[in-house]
């Protein structure tokens, strides 16, 4: 995932102070989930998923309902194009 581990400050575990909390706090999400999966029950872990992206009508309120079919036949083009060109190596 693309986190920000780099600039992790555990200092500032509430991110009030980072520039990159979004970044940092998919970090702290990983860290969790490490720290889960040494407990002592081998047979439960614990994954952490990027959300990737999802479809919304929120476009929907703002455009002609055959404006938003169009948005939304272009958001399955791109995604389509976007997941054979960066996973099938």
């Amino acid at each position: 995932m693309d986190n920000a581990g780099e600039k992790y400050d555990p200092e500032d575990w509430q991110l009030v102070e980072s520039t990159f909390s979004y970044q940092v706090s998919k970090y702290q999400i990983e860290l969790i989930a490490h720290q889960l999966n040494e407990a002592p029950n081998p047979q439960i872990r614990h994954l952490v998923v990027g959300p990737g992206v999802v479809e919304s009508n929120m476009l929907s309120q703002f455009v002609t309902p055959s404006l938003a079919s169009v948005g939304k036949m272009l958001f399955s083009i791109v995604c389509t194009l976007h997941y054979t060109t960066t996973y099938s190596h």
